[in-house]
């Protein structure tokens, strides 16, 4: 399977945080290889442990990446960054659609969750205006206010905040 460069680059900033392994009981996410629920993609363990890292890239890709529409030519880097991170680690019972309605909101179209014709419109439009990155900046501050929101929510999570921190500033890096 061939990724594209946006991916890839997205990889660079999400696979440090993910690392290979992880069952941490208080995470909502249960078990997970490279930040791949198992409970959600069982298929994951269908492949030998050296091949899990590709598998896991190949679900990313094709659960998060081009579900959000990050691989559309209107969801430019770093906008794709931040919203296909946040699809990615939302761990919402919500459902990944709540990136997706934050990006809409800040568009002011109608936040359904789905991207489609008016929201891919609407981003082209506002990237135009003001440029990919602002939009970037403030599709990452409302995930970091989703975050501390989440916190409060569910205070057992905030075990994981330091590493929440550390990932944002790595997107908040790519948006400078």
């Amino acid at each position: 399977m061939t990724f594209s460069a946006d991916f890839l680059r997205w990889l660079e900033v999400l696979e440090p945080s993910e690392g290979k392994f992880a069952n941490d009981p208080a995470d909502a996410g249960g078990e997970t290889w490279y930040g791949i629920t198992v409970r959600d993609w069982p298929e994951i363990l269908t492949v030998p442990v050296a091949e899990r890292r590709q598998r896991a890239r190949e679900i990313a890709w094709r659960e998060y990446w081009t579900v959000a529409k990050c691989d559309r030519p209107e969801m430019r880097w770093p906008l794709n960054l931040v919203l296909a991170d946040w699809c990615f680690n939302s761990g919402d019972p919500e459902g990944p659609s709540v990136p997706e309605k934050a990006l809409q909101r800040l568009l002011g179209v109608k936040p359904d969750g789905d991207i489609g014709k008016v929201t891919l419109a609407a981003v082209a439009a506002a990237c135009a205006y003001g440029g990919t990155v602002g939009l970037a900046r403030k599709l990452q501050e409302k995930r970091v206010r989703y975050l501390a929101n989440l916190i409060q929510a569910r205070p057992s999570q905030v075990k994981f905040v330091e590493g929440w921190w550390v990932r944002t500033m790595r997107i908040d890096f790519e948006l400078a």
